[in-house]
């Protein structure tokens, strides 16, 4: 059966592919995002679903469109349009020069000094954790460990009550993935009720957290204001509950199958070497951008205000970026990826993302040595702007 499309679309560009709930998914969510990728003829595909979209299916030029603002915008974040065009949380929906102010002040909260100087806090909080389960021989890694460590971290990073983070959590999911019974809109205003006095406290008293710096920032020489100060206190409350808690069970799952990569780490004097490695293999996020002009590019071309999915999977798991790309290679030469965006908008948080598995590594292996999934078949997962994993049962003796 021939699916519709658009005259600018040719018929062998058209794909039955659907970016939130990829085929296959139940054999893996990064392995439905590769066989895309091995069995696209072209850079650039299109499909239906979704309202209709372009997906990038090449990683070099996922990298070059990233990096690229003047012709493709961040209006549109995610797919579908009609619930991206609601979100308007700042600095992700601006474009440069509007957006550089913004992420010059994300830059120095979130600089490699400064998460340095949160690396024993966070260190304490993984071994906490761990050590409450270490000695039971078995743990639902998700639930005991994933969905707790970077949160913990990050309510304590902008100084806000744990005892918040389940509703927060909630908030925050509905507003990036269909969550039953809270609609994307209900979400925004739980959230958004949630955080209006939490800025009016900061702005008129602001404390050393990170929250309190980002509510005071310059922006063009003048305070923020609270209108966007409350916008980018919601982006960075839903970018610091989501992304690092869900590469990491990706990761864990991976290693819990694969026993000869748990010796390998265990053994590893420096483990930073393997993080890299790590954040190329399993890259998670999938947004969006809205080009703002006619796009000629791998024999066909982007028209004005068309969306193309920009999905970061499309180039660390791309094998003629990276050979056997599905495959973790501990001294893999060249690793090639976007796990983290490319140009103005690239991931502010990555510094902390790459701390945070580092020191999951360095605690799990000094309490657990070896360990293997205790399911039977393997995990639930979900695609969407973020992929996610619901369970992880492990065990070990």
């Amino acid at each position: 059966m021939s699916i519709s499309h658009p005259d600018n679309v040719p018929a062998n560009r058209v794909i039955d592919f659907d970016v939130n709930m990829p085929p296959g998914i139940e054999r893996g969510f990064h392995e439905s995002w590769y066989k895309l990728l091995e069995t696209s003829d072209h850079k650039l595909m299109w499909t239906a679903r979704n309202g209709g979209h372009w997906i990038v299916t090449d990683g070099p030029l996922l990298h070059e469109f990233f990096a690229d603002p003047a012709r493709l915008s961040n209006k549109i974040l995610f797919i579908p349009r009609e619930i991206s065009q609601h979100h308007t949380l700042i600095p992700t929906t601006l474009d440069p020069p509007e957006h550089t102010p913004y992420r010059k002040m994300l830059n120095a909260v979130l600089s490699p000094k400064i998460i340095r100087q949160t690396q024993t806090a966070i260190q304490n909080v993984s071994a906490d954790l761990i050590r409450k389960f270490s000695d039971k021989g078995h743990c639902d890694f998700i639930a005991e460990y994933s969905s707790i460590f970077p949160i913990r971290i990050f309510m304590s990073l902008v100084d806000l009550p744990e005892n918040d983070v389940d509703k927060l959590k909630l908030w925050s999911d509905a507003m990036i993935r269909p969550v039953p019974g809270l609609s994307y809109n209900d979400a925004s205003k739980l959230i958004t009720q949630y955080m209006l006095p939490v800025v009016q406290e900061r702005q008129e008293k602001a404390g050393d957290d990170l929250l309190s710096k980002l509510m005071l920032g310059d922006i063009d020489g003048q305070i923020i204001s609270q209108e966007n100060a409350l916008k980018l206190a919601i982006q960075v409350m839903i970018a610091g509950l989501d992304t690092v808690v869900n590469i990491l069970g990706f990761i864990w799952y991976y290693l819990a199958m694969n026993p000869d990569v748990q010796s390998q780490i265990l053994n590893m004097k420096q483990r930073s070497k393997i993080v890299e490695e790590l954040i190329r293999r399993f890259p998670i996020v999938s947004i969006a951008r809205l080009a703002l002009e006619d796009i000629k590019v791998d024999d066909v071309t982007i028209l004005a205000n068309d969306v193309v999915a920009m999905p970061t999977m499309a180039h660390g798991l791309d094998s003629t970026a990276n050979t056997c790309p599905m495959d973790l290679d501990i001294n893999r030469k060249h690793r090639n990826h976007s796990t983290f965006g490319n140009g103005p908008h690239r991931c502010p948080g990555a510094n902390l993302a790459r701390t945070e598995i580092l020191v999951t590594l360095d605690e799990w292996f000094r309490h657990i040595p070896s360990f293997r999934y205790d399911g039977e078949a393997i995990p639930k997962m979900q695609g969407g702007i973020v992929g996610t994993m619901e369970s992880l049962p492990l065990r070990w003796d």
